[in-house]
């Protein structure tokens, strides 16, 4: 019984920061993870994208043991009319690993999006739609046992692994997972067009439940029900190539809140109206707040991020300074990586770009 609560106390203290979602300093880009309402909403000259983002974090802390985080997410849209109706498809694969036991999840979705042309030339030359979607999933989890260690299992001199310690009755297992969201948006035919976006999204809403242990022993933790509101904007630079694009995201996910707010100053070198000429550089800055572990709002990292997008290919890199109190021992941030491609198909499908 008394191992029974140690191993209780000791998988509950890897839940309390597992029953949060992992998170991306570039939000926009994982867009999938933020918001299934997004699905589909890319760049009007291609039709299918694809989309890989690499996090690392806490390197000094953990050691060999470095908090990561790998999203990878194929999405499409299909237009059915020419009246402004849209469909988008996605799917979306997430690997998060975090602790030294290690925890680990993966997460596996299929969204679908679809959105509609509210009012022509809304704000000048844009137009305003409205995005609603849904996702559904799973969610598979698991903590390696191998590295489990227990008073017992010393010997008087060292730790010895070959006396035998706590056993869980399943140290994997799967959870189903549903989660929704909406959107409201304008958007011109140019990069830096004067537009704004609004979403919000629901993660969750089932709460997956984590189990370890059967009959008598259960140890039990819900994933936490999450909202996130997110809002951009461009504002054109008059007489320019040129524009500033503000940014923030408040993600609530049980006693923990965050918010990101910042801007992008993207700066645009392609031919007007050519597709085919995208090219422009969205250098970043933002600072990101956090409360939940103490009760009051606290800096957690000013996020510096720069990318790039040329035609059908963008690249982008975002760098965490930590402004925590931990900051000494956690490698001083984080590092992000991103890759997007996109590439045509058979179906024209002219869709707006909001900025998410």
């Amino acid at each position: 019984m008394k191992r029974n609560c140690l191993l209780a106390i000791l998988l509950f203290g890897t839940l309390a920061v597992s029953a949060q979602d992992p998170h991306f300093s570039l939000y926009q880009s994982a867009s999938l993870m933020l918001n299934p309402a997004t699905t589909g909403l890319f760049h009007s000259n291609f039709q299918h994208r694809l989309t890989a983002n690499h996090r690392n974090q806490w390197g000094n802390f953990a050691r060999q043991n470095v908090f990561q985080t790998i999203y990878a997410a194929y999405d499409t849209k299909i237009c059915p009319s020419r009246n402004g109706e849209r469909w988008g498809v996605g799917g979306t694969m997430v690997y998060d690993r975090s602790g030294s036991l290690p925890f680990e999840r993966g997460y596996l979705n299929l969204s679908v999006s679809y959105t509609l042309l509210l009012d022509k030339n809304f704000l000048g030359d844009n137009d305003l739609y409205m995005a609603a979607g849904g996702e559904g999933g799973a969610i598979l989890y698991q903590v390696k046992e191998e590295n489990f260690r227990f008073d017992e299992q010393f010997n008087g001199l060292e730790y010895d692994p070959g006396i035998p310690g706590e056993r869980l009755d399943r140290s994997r297992s799967v959870m189903g997972d549903v989660g929704a969201g909406l959107m409201l948006f304008t958007a011109g035919t140019e990069v830096t067009n004067t537009s704004f976006t609004l979403g919000a999204s629901a993660k969750h809403l089932n709460k997956p439940e984590y189990r370890f242990f059967d009959n008598n022993n259960d140890v039990e933790a819900r994933l936490w029900f999450r909202t996130a509101f997110h809002a951009g904007a461009t504002i054109e630079v008059k007489d320019s190539k040129a524009a500033l694009a503000p940014k923030a995201i408040f993600l609530w996910q049980g006693p923990y809140q965050q918010l990101l707010a910042g801007f992008d100053w993207v700066m645009d070198f392609g031919e007007r109206n050519n597709p085919e000429s995208l090219f422009n550089w969205m250098p970043g800055a933002a600072i990101r707040l956090s409360r939940g572990v103490v009760p009051d709002w606290r800096a957690d990292a000013l996020v510096l991020s720069m990318k790039a997008n040329a035609s059908n290919l963008s690249v982008a890199l975002a760098y965490d300074i930590s402004l925590s109190q931990i900051r000494s021992v956690t490698n001083h941030g984080a590092l992000e990586v991103l890759l997007q491609y996109h590439f045509k198909g058979k179906m024209k499908c002219p869709t707006p770009c909001p900025n998410y």
